[in-house]
């Protein structure tokens, strides 16, 4: 049994059925990108001087591709913003993805999240 990475709810697949609705409510599955983590650092990298998504944590833009059931990396007017892991520090956008969860659970609006 695996927990879906939207919802954290125990699920068969790698997304929930409630997780894969948040994305868009006409998708029934989602797949991962075709990248590995190093190749999505690695686009981060090359498409960091084209977005204007701010921070340090590497970050691409995505939109939503509902035929493939699936993200598509984009440099502008994306809806989305993907994080892939860190080199040096493992798990920092779980660990971003739980601050915000817990901020929200004490009354904190993170309606920009």
């Amino acid at each position: 049994m695996n927990r879906c990475p939207i919802t954290y709810e125990p699920c068969k697949n790698r997304y929930s059925l409630t997780g894969v609705r948040k994305i868009s409510p006409r998708l029934t599955e989602f797949n991962d990108l075709k990248f590995s983590a190093k190749e999505l650092r690695y686009e981060a990298a090359i498409r960091a001087t084209r977005i204007s998504i701010q921070g340090a944590q590497p970050k691409l833009s995505a939109i939503i591709n509902i035929k493939d059931a699936s993200f598509d990396l984009v440099n502008i007017n994306g809806k989305y913003i993907l994080k892939p892991q860190h080199d040096y520090f493992p798990e920092l956008p779980q660990n971003e993805d739980l601050t915000m969860k817990m901020a929200k659970a004490c009354g904190i609006d993170i309606s920009c999240y």
